[in-house]
């Protein structure tokens, strides 16, 4: 099983959370001129991706960013999901699908490293964004669902 850092962990989930902000973005601006609410939203979720990336480079690593982790996630999921890119021809259903699996996949990267951590406050900061994905899910789910059915 491969080793990686603490530090290469944050550096990970910072990307991941700059992807998801562009994702919103992108997917904000083809929805907004027919759904006025839903690229209100995307937007939204837009800004709160980029909290979690800020909360990441302002978490104080001190003397745990070289802390070796023997823990990889299966990063597969991930890539393919990141290679799909948002296009014009794209429905908002499946603006919406693709959405809630980056969504569920950053949730899951949470969880996996909180448990890999000897950090008590690392810990609690992975927890805290799987949280925040959840959320997440949730809004795309229920209220991105609510414009488009």
């Amino acid at each position: 099983m491969p080793f990686k850092t603490v530090d290469d962990i944050f550096q990970i989930a910072i990307q991941m959370e700059k992807k998801a902000y562009q994702f919103y973005n992108e997917a904000s601006n083809l929805v907004k001129k027919d759904s006025p609410e839903s690229g209100a939203l995307l937007e939204k979720l837009a800004q709160e991706e980029l909290h979690h990336k800020e909360m990441l480079e302002q978490f104080d690593l001190g003397d745990l960013a070289q802390e070796y982790i023997q823990f990889e996630p299966d990063l597969s999921v991930y890539n393919t999901i990141k290679k799909t890119p948002i296009t014009k021809d794209m429905k908002p259903q499946e603006i919406r699908t693709l959405a809630a699996k980056r969504e569920q996949y950053t949730r899951e990267f949470y969880l996996s490293y909180a448990d890999a951590v000897s950090s008590k406050n690392i810990r609690e900061l992975f927890t805290t964004l799987a949280e925040f994905e959840k959320q997440h899910i949730h809004k795309i789910n229920f209220e991105f669902g609510e414009y488009y059915g």
